[in-house]
């Protein structure tokens, strides 16, 4: 996975507008995407990713099609692609078959975030089968001995939760995700993402913490445009439209803030 830095991975749950919005938000600015596979236990999701989940789910929304919409979404876009999901939707469809089936609807990497570097085994096999990164995540409580092995099998990017908490924004964030950078830098030569908690271009820290990563910032903004998502569904507005708007503001910002080489 080749990733642009530095970069704004925008998070969208699978649906069936999924392919348009993402369209407009890499004109808008965006460099890669997760695809949100829902599930009805997300332990790692907000308020806000929960109900698009829930609405996904109460949509019809499987794993199947999911998959389905990451092909519809491939076929608009030519930015990585990284469907995230947890362990028992993959499980239920056979890690191996899952991965060749993300595979050959254009992933180029997979997020399980119950899936932790020391049970990984099986499926970090069944990954590079299919040519697929496996992308761990990292918080400012992992253990050394953890983020070792967390980037010695990681590929594509090492993810950073920036809270020790779920997803959605906070008006100020955790000081201890440069501290983070700096013991995470050692393991690997992969971009770095952040994310948890970040929703906007105002997020706390974060200029400094792009400044730490230098040679690989990336930010990760998942309740954002999912938050524009919702109020486009309910106001009949054009999602498309605000999507690109907002990954405007926050690709700006994000360059902005990228120190010079």
């Amino acid at each position: 996975m080749k990733l642009a830095t530095p970069a704004v991975s925008i998070y969208l749950m699978a649906g069936d507008d999924t392919a348009d919005l993402a369209e407009a938000a890499v004109r808008g600015g965006a460099t890669a995407f997760e695809i949100g596979i829902p599930y009805s236990d997300p332990l790692a999701d907000g308020p806000t990713v929960q109900r698009a989940g829930q609405r996904a789910l109460a949509a019809g929304m499987t794993t199947r099609r999911a998959l389905e919409v990451l092909r519809e979404v491939r076929s608009s876009v030519d930015v990585p692609l990284v469907p995230m999901t947890y362990a028992a939707p993959v499980m239920a469809y056979g890690e191996q078959a899952f991965c060749a089936a993300a595979a050959a609807a254009g992933a180029d990497g997979v997020i399980v975030p119950d899936i932790p570097p020391d049970e990984s085994g099986p499926l970090l096999e069944h990954c590079r089968s299919a040519g697929l990164d496996l992308i761990p995540l990292l918080a400012p409580t992992s253990l050394d001995a953890r983020i070792e092995l967390a980037c010695r099998n990681a590929g594509g990017f090492v993810y950073l939760v920036s809270v020790a908490g779920v997803t959605g924004a906070r008006d100020a964030l955790s000081g201890r995700v440069a501290g983070l950078i700096e013991r995470v830098r050692p393991h690997t030569d992969l971009p770095l993402l952040i994310g948890f908690g970040i929703s906007s271009p105002g997020s706390a820290h974060m200029p400094r913490w792009i400044a730490s990563c230098r040679r690989s910032a990336m930010s990760r903004i998942a309740h954002g445009l999912e938050r524009v998502r919702n109020s486009c569904i309910v106001w009949s507005s054009s999602s498309e439209l605000a999507a690109c708007a907002y990954c405007q503001s926050s690709t700006t910002w994000a360059v902005a803030s990228y120190p010079n080489r």
